[in-house]
């Protein structure tokens, strides 16, 4: 049986450059479109957001950037309505993280 091992058995006969390119077109294949959120879905997140926060609850917030959707867990410290962003402190850690709000695709609350 041949057992092939695609590009592998040809990136030691390729330039640098073109290895990086390689590499690069395959991490652009795996990027994922970010989610269309309409109107409605805007306002129940904002609403579990600003609740969370009143509560002093954490959330998981379902988080797309640069091609990749993540998940964060944390506590919201602080909203900033002129930046448009959470400051989320994570783990009950000391720093907080900015996450904007253009990133956030889906927020859940779990309860204990």
């Amino acid at each position: 049986m041949l057992r092939d091992r695609g590009t592998i058995k040809w990136t030691s006969l390729m330039l640098p450059e073109h290895v990086a390119l390689l590499k690069e077109m395959w991490e652009e294949d795996n990027k994922v479109p970010k989610p269309d959120i309409d109107e409605q879905e805007m306002e129940i997140m904002n609403e579990k957001i600003r609740m969370a926060y009143h509560h002093n609850e954490d959330v998981r917030l379902s988080v797309h950037e640069n091609g990749k959707i993540t998940t964060v867990v944390g506590l919201i410290k602080r909203i900033d309505v002129q930046t448009n962003t959470i400051y989320l402190l994570k783990d009950r850690g000391n720093g907080t993280t900015p996450i904007p709000f253009y990133h956030i695709i889906a927020i859940d609350v779990p309860h204990d």
